[in-house]
């Protein structure tokens, strides 16, 4: 998906060009975007009881997508259903 896509091009220009990734593991559904440059990749998958494991798959998912390796993410951001739990 092309960033344009969903922000208005007035924003796009403010956006660094490293690749980040955010990570939202919530009671049903855990969700991951990655941002590198104008590019966006989202995974979306069930959260299994290892909330961790679930965090890894939807990073794998993602950088697959990408074509970019783990030691090219520059920043991850997670958060867990009301943070209770670490990823």
């Amino acid at each position: 998906m092309e960033l344009k896509e969903i922000i208005t091009s007035k924003l796009i220009h403010t956006i660094s060009g490293i690749p980040v990734v955010g990570i939202d593991i919530g009671f049903r559904t855990g969700k991951a975007v990655l941002l590198n440059g104008s590019r966006l990749y989202t995974s979306q998958i069930p959260t299994g009881f290892d909330m961790q494991k679930t965090a890894l798959v939807l990073l794998e998912e993602i950088l697959s997508a990408s074509n970019l390796k783990r030691e090219e993410i520059r920043y991850i951001v997670g958060t867990v259903r009301k943070g209770r739990f670490k990823i």
